[in-house]
């Protein structure tokens, strides 16, 4: 069953495939089958229903019935007996400077609700929106006289990071479905599906204009669009062109694209896209740029990533040239986090503040970081690209350039590939600092200088059957036996860092007081990331902040013998934080902590 069928079952959401072009006349543009690239949006397509992009602020917002964030479950979670799977949701994409989408996040709090939300539109400024959404009202669904729930349209007004005032137009009604809104340039007429009694049969599109300050009563688009089957996921572009998916006018097969224009007032015959853009199966939901040469449809054709996935097409002339799309196609399977250690080749002592710089061959863009006091840096994921390469920097020493060689991290498993560079003096005769500059304990940057941290013997290990939880604050004396476990929430490090920040000394003094106070209790020390950045990273940037902390104890006398650093990553997010869950930067900050639980009684 294709989701359009359950649709007009329900009635009235999704669809698939790819649009061509056209011959015809007016603004309608002719393109050759040859001229047309399409390809998979494999970054953003999950493996359920994937479908009606519209564009919106760099990106695409999207339907979905993925599997959603652990945070919002409990509000959205619910499972469609009909479809027998998850309810739709709205997701947003950002599009990279390579023309990538990529990140998909969900795109809303306030909109989302426990039922199906999508397709959208926006004005042209962005600052309003209309969304399709089951009929829904203070918090509860709402059903026609049949006991069904069917679907409506809803506007909403830009409020700071999310949407407000939402509220039903007018025209609703309880007693069929209104969907798949698509606005004009102006804002002065509401395109979009319905299946009302007095149309043509099954789903027929309609409009409604927007006078005196209120949206008109819907009309019918007429027989020239609508046929006696579906007429749906209307979209019109800029310069009037209506593009539509239809059973009704015949095709390929399932839905096709089709295009109409009105240059005197009444709709022209619609033009079938033709392959590719169209196939066998269902193409629907299909967009195009302001310049008419490239956009995205949705297709439930074989070999994607789910039930309908989303794909991109240029009209006219490639996306990219040829060699670069072959660079995208292997940048997906070559994304790595790319870290590394800078040393000094004469003394191999690592080189703190070294300014590393990855480069990307095609803009000449750069990301750059400086090496931390371990001689450490790491750049997140990137999609690297033929060419890409390290270089490096430090006074008294000689430039380095180092390539990334793609073909070779195609052939690796790790998510991170890890560098140890060299750099040369840059005369035989100057000396090198590198020394003193990983030696001297700062007082404004952490981790001091490394200390071997003695692992405990088996036996020496108490393990606590339960344990009360203390979130520390300053000051605190709390009770430290076996089991307890502190929460030092004043333990702060700077995203994708683990040198501690100045204002966690303070804190960590006071730790190092009470250890003292209880010479026979070990510890165990546990750090947490955020969930942003790659899972395997962040468990590995745990395991160093737990070592940074513990390298700071010990360092205010504390013996080594009564720590054990654990690095537990972003395992154990506390607030809601997850991947694909919108956060501040505080929001994050409070999932990057220090957990020391009392575990040992020392021999």
């Amino acid at each position: 069953m294709h989701l359009y069928q359950y649709f007009l079952g329900l009635l009235c959401l999704a669809l698939p495939q790819l649009v061509q072009a056209q011959t015809g006349t007016a603004t309608n543009v002719n393109y050759t089958a040859n001229k047309v690239v399409v390809e998979n949006v494999e970054l953003i397509n999950s493996d359920k229903l994937d479908f009606s992009p519209t564009f919106y602020n760099n990106g695409i917002v999207f339907v979905s019935n993925r599997k959603r964030p652990k945070s919002a479950r409990k509000i959205t979670d619910n499972t469609d007996e009909w479809l027998g799977d998850n309810f739709m949701s709205l997701y947003y994409a950002t599009q990279t400077p390579d023309g990538l989408l990529e990140n998909p996040q969900e795109f809303s709090v306030n909109i989302t609700t426990r039922y199906h939300e999508g397709p959208v539109a926006f004005s042209k400024n962005g600052n309003q929106i209309f969304f399709t959404r089951n009929n829904y009202q203070n918090g509860q669904k709402k059903t026609n006289r049949k006991g069904d729930t069917l679907l409506k349209i809803y506007t909403a007004t830009r409020n700071g990071a999310d949407w407000a005032s939402i509220k039903e137009l007018a025209f609703n009604s309880d007693d069929y479905d209104q969907c798949h809104p698509t606005l004009s340039a102006d804002g002065l007429v509401l395109y979009f599906s319905s299946n009302k009694e007095g149309g043509y049969g099954g789903m027929d599109l309609y409009q409604s204009k927007y006078v005196n300050g209120r949206w008109s009563t819907p009309t019918n688009l007429g027989p020239t669009i609508n046929t006696a089957k579906n007429e749906v996921f209307p979209f019109i572009h800029e310069n009037g062109t209506l593009y539509f998916a239809s059973n009704g006018h015949g095709g390929y097969g399932g839905l096709d694209v089709f295009s109409s224009v009105q240059p005197d007032g009444s709709w022209r015959t619609p033009v079938n896209a033709k392959s590719p853009i169209n196939s066998l199966y269902d193409d629907f939901g299909f967009i195009i740029d302001q310049n008419s040469n490239a956009g995205y449809f949705s297709s439930s054709r074989p070999k994607g990533n789910g039930k309908d996935d989303i794909y991109r097409f240029s009209l006219g002339k490639p996306l990219v040239s040829p060699d670069k799309i072959t660079a995208i196609e292997t940048a997906k399977e070559a994304s790595k986090i790319i870290a590394g250690v800078i040393t000094d080749a004469t003394t191999g002592s690592r080189l703190m503040k070294a300014k590393v710089s990855l480069v990307n061959p095609n803009n000449g863009q750069r990301m750059t970081t400086l090496t931390d006091d371990q001689g450490e840096f790491a750049f997140r994921r990137a999609m690297l690209q033929e060419g890409h390469r390290l270089e490096i920097a430090k006074t008294g020493f000689s430039e380095l350039t180092e390539s990334i060689a793609v073909d070779q991290l195609l052939k690796e498993n790790s998510d991170i590939k890890e560098y140890l560079l060299m750099l040369e003096p840059a005369t035989a005769t100057a000396p090198s600092t590198s020394k003193t500059e990983t030696v001297i304990p700062s007082t404004k940057t952490f981790p001091p200088p490394s200390v071997p941290i003695s692992q405990p013997a088996i036996d020496d290990v108490l393990v606590p059957k339960s344990g009360n939880t203390v979130i520390y604050e300053d000051g605190m004396k709390p009770e430290l036996n076996v089991g307890t476990t502190l929460v030092l929430d004043k333990i702060l490090f700077d995203y994708g860092s683990y040198n501690l920040q100045p204002t966690s000394l303070k804190t960590l003094d006071q730790i190092t007081t009470l250890l003292k106070e209880s010479p026979d209790m070990g510890i165990e020390l546990s750090a947490h990331t955020d969930s942003r950045g790659n899972a395997n990273y962040n468990m590995r940037l745990s395991r160093q902040r737990a070592e940074s902390v513990s390298q700071y104890l010990i360092y205010k006398g504390v013996s080594p013998k009564r720590i054990i650093p654990v690095g537990s990553g972003e395992t154990e997010i506390r607030n809601g934080c997850v991947d694909g869950v919108s956060c501040s930067e505080s929001k994050h900050q409070e999932n990057r902590r220090i957990e020391m639980k009392m575990i040992r009684f020392v021999k």
